[in-house]
């Protein structure tokens, strides 16, 4: 657990040092890890976005030119369901996005400064960590699986839907695999008392989309 040091009253900028040492350190140490993994995390939401969509678009495409009534059920449906992955990000996003807008680097580093910014990190981190948890992998895997089965025996076109849940499977992974985790990093140097500069970021790959230009280029980053 992060140690919190609250400040009831701080009657002077003096008394509040005194009672949260380095909290001027601390403060700046949380915003910037935070500010580079909202960056990160905004190519990520936004190239997973569009690459489901894409992915979505393409799906029924082929689903349309399909001649087997069945195999172009099968198509419409996986059509749809590639659009879940657009429909979480827009629901469920990485609260880094918002929350490193909300700690002003004007204001004072004071107790009450402090307390928020930790609590934003611990928050952030939580949310990373459940991303890319064994059970985030899990239902993933699952959801792909039941699915073809599904369908594979509701449609008699096993084939298809087995190909189609691979490829579900390899793109949820891949998805799971790159998000970024800046705050769940940082939490773990924070508690270990590693305020230093930090160290350069991880590699990781993610759908990047570039202006001026056509389809998605995958990007990465160290």
């Amino acid at each position: 657990m992060l140690t919190i040091p609250v400040c009831l009253a701080a009657p002077s900028v003096g008394a509040a040092q005194e009672r949260c040492p380095d909290a001027e350190v601390r403060v700046r140490f949380i915003r910037e890890h935070l500010e580079r993994d909202a960056a990160n995390a905004r190519t990520w939401s936004l190239g997973w976005g569009l690459t489901s969509v894409g992915v979505a678009a393409g799906s029924l495409t082929l689903a349309a030119f399909q001649s087997d009534t069945n195999a172009r059920t099968g198509g419409y449906v996986w059509s749809g369901v590639s659009l879940l992955p657009a429909a979480i990000l827009l629901l469920f996003p990485l609260r880094v996005m918002r929350d490193a807008r909300s700690l002003d680097a004007t204001a004072p580093a004071d107790c009450e400064a402090l307390a928020r910014a930790e609590a934003l990190l611990e928050r952030d981190a939580d949310q990373e960590a459940a991303g890319i948890a064994w059970y985030s992998h899990a239902v993933a895997i699952g959801f792909n699986v039941g699915l073809g089965a599904s369908l594979g025996y509701a449609l008699d076109d096993w084939g298809n839907n087995a190909l189609s849940a691979g490829i579900g499977i390899a793109l949820s992974e891949l998805q799971i695999l790159t998000q970024p985790t800046g705050a769940l990093r940082a939490r773990e140097r924070y508690r270990a008392g590693a305020l230093e500069a930090a160290p350069a970021p991880r590699a990781w790959l993610s759908p990047l989309v570039l202006p001026h230009t056509r389809g998605i280029a995958v990007a990465a980053r160290f």
